[in-house]
């Protein structure tokens, strides 16, 4: 099975600048409707929504986005130096 590590990894180095600086953005504020819109725009990859759909508590998707935010800023700065 693959890590859920890797699929985040995989999915954030192949996402355009826009949508980079888009995740990065709504996942470091997370106001009203920031996270609603991030799942969004995640569960358009097959992958990363049956990723998403396997946790089994709020408390568990609430720790896939913070992977997800840290993924972002780790290939933002990368892109962006």
């Amino acid at each position: 099975m693959i890590k859920r590590s890797d699929v985040i990894r995989d999915y954030i180095s192949k996402v355009s600048d826009d949508e980079l600086s888009f995740l990065k953005e709504r996942l470091s504020a997370r106001l009203a409707g920031d996270l609603a819109a991030v799942l969004d725009i995640l569960s358009k990859n097959k992958v990363v929504d049956q990723y998403i759909s396997s946790s089994n508590s709020s408390d568990e998707i609430y720790n896939v986005l913070d992977m997800f935010e840290e993924q972002v800023n780790r290939e933002f700065s990368k892109r962006n130096n």
